[in-house]
């Protein structure tokens, strides 16, 4: 059986795409339908390969955070 409400991903984008160490960001995720009850999982990387779970708590598309180095995002 098809889901009744899939959900669509959207678009994660950044306030600014140079940052320096110390700086915050602000991530956001856009055109993003989340469908019946799921919850949102940001990611970060420092390589663009292996990730890792930010615990923010999944209810919210946006948050900011500082960087400490190169740094890559997902949602």
């Amino acid at each position: 059986m098809p889901c009744a409400n899939p959900p669509v991903a959207g678009t994660a984008t950044a306030s600014a795409s140079l940052i320096c160490a110390g700086d915050n960001v602000n991530l956001s995720l856009s055109g993003n339908d989340n469908g019946n009850g799921l919850t949102f999982t940001w990611q970060e990387s420092t390589d663009n390969v292996s990730f890792t779970d930010i615990n923010i708590g999944g209810l919210t598309p946006n948050f900011s955070t500082a960087v400490a180095a190169t740094s890559y995002y997902r949602c």
